[in-house]
């Protein structure tokens, strides 16, 4: 026998990106900072002119993971799907400070 489910009681959707905006960029700060902590040495070595594209070539399986995250939360808002944004965003400003610098 299947129970009917009141579709007021459903889950609503989380309010959008705009709502997880302040979380995800504040982690995305401290996940740059911790990234160009550990960057920063390897960056004025012999690893200089490669690191930028070795760090583009491992976003291709991040992206596809947040990516996969937001695909299964439904709309509800995910502390793994925020992180990984966190991490994608971060990684790409530290991609652009390397190339710059």
């Amino acid at each position: 026998m299947t129970a009917m489910t009141d579709p007021s009681r459903s889950p609503k959707p989380a309010g959008g990106v705009l709502r997880r905006l302040p979380r995800i960029g504040a982690a995305a700060v401290v996940v740059l900072a911790v990234e160009w902590r550990l960057l920063e040495r390897a960056a004025e070595g012999p690893l200089a002119r490669g690191l930028p594209w070795a760090l583009i070539a491992l976003m291709v399986p991040l992206a596809l993971g947040v990516w996969a995250f937001e695909a299964t939360s439904e709309g509800r808002p995910s502390f793994k799907a925020d992180g990984l944004w966190a991490i994608l965003l971060a990684t790409i400003a530290a991609v652009v400070m390397l190339i710059v610098r």
